[in-house]
């Protein structure tokens, strides 16, 4: 319930921040792949493979001045990992793992826009803040938030048009139902307009 309680003050911190009335305040969309994998503790083995998936969602650009902005919104994620390593649950074990999870993401970046004209590169850099919406034999039930880090860099084509590479990291991942920990790296290659 706690977990459920923080995620909805954050949502409606994103609602809050992105009706301030600022003309200026940019909406858009956002999508593409992600490269996923992760390590364990006390439960999996770090993977050899990493595992394609997918990620879309909304953007909303909330600039402070000329160069700086922040960077929010909300995002549908697909992250895991492909390996070899034994995964008990219940009375079934498996070796060759496919592990997927769907998240949802609210990201606050740092976006530093480093050009004025043409093609503009920017970095980002903030946490985020995740939540699992589907319940999992490998987690436990009352276990569904997570947050981390992202950083990337990316370039505007045009005023609409940007293509973007971020980094993610999650520091604090949902329990495993079998104990110990399994946090997600993700590397995600997106393209966006924004309105």
């Amino acid at each position: 319930m706690k977990h459920k309680l923080y995620f909805l003050l954050i949502l409606s911190a994103f609602f809050f921040i992105s009706n301030q009335g600022n003309a200026q305040i940019q909406f858009g969309l956002r999508g593409g792949l992600n490269l996923s994998s992760g390590w364990g503790q006390g439960f999996f083995r770090a993977p050899e493979n990493v595992r394609l998936g997918y990620h879309g969602g909304i953007v909303v650009d909330i600039p402070l001045n000329d160069d700086i902005s922040l960077q929010t919104g909300v995002n549908y994620t697909t992250k895991g990992f492909r390996g070899k390593s034994t995964i008990t649950v219940g009375d079934s074990a498996a070796t060759n793992n496919d592990v997927f999870f769907q998240h949802i993401e609210i990201p606050l970046l740092l976006k530093i826009n480093a050009g004025d004209a043409g093609l503009r590169p920017y970095f980002l850099v903030g946490p985020f803040v995740g939540y699992l919406p589907q319940e999992s034999k490998l987690l436990l039930k009352n276990e569904a938030l997570e947050y981390g880090g992202q950083f990337g860099m990316g370039l505007h084509f045009s005023e609409k048009i940007f293509l973007d590479a971020r980094y993610a990291y999650t520091l604090q991942a949902p329990a495993l139902a079998k104990g110990g920990i399994f946090r997600n790296n993700v590397i995600s290659i997106g393209l966006g307009v924004l309105f």
